[in-house]
């Protein structure tokens, strides 16, 4: 995924996570679409401020084992943000040993955060 102009700008506001994730390939049921929609999740303690996903914006498509990237709009500072996700959504029931699948986080960068 390509991090474009754009996103520089609004560099205060965007948290960056970049994984590798390995143990999908060779380990999909028989008709796996092959493809996850795959979003960056957070909220504090209290739940506010939050984000779930559900725009277009950050998002990046796993499609094997990887690295990828992805990103989300910060609501505020996200001070006090205690709970942190990668959703990959539909992955789950399409492996055939989820045990096998491990995510390594390489990096979380805020742009002009110290």
């Amino acid at each position: 995924m390509k991090i474009n102009k754009y996103i520089y700008s609004l560099a205060a506001f965007v948290m960056i996570v970049n994984f590798t994730i390995s143990g999908i390939d060779g380990n999909l049921i028989d008709g796996a679409s092959k493809s996850y929609l795959t979003e960056l999740s957070y909220a504090d303690a209290d739940w506010s401020p939050s984000y779930w996903g559900g725009s277009t914006f950050g998002r990046t498509t796993v499609t094997g084992d990887g690295t990828y990237t992805v990103f989300a709009s910060i609501n505020g500072d996200a001070k006090g943000a205690v709970v942190w996700t990668i959703e990959l959504y539909n992955l789950w029931k399409e492996l055939s040993d989820p045990t096998k699948v491990k995510v390594h986080i390489n990096s979380v960068t805020v742009p002009g955060k110290n």
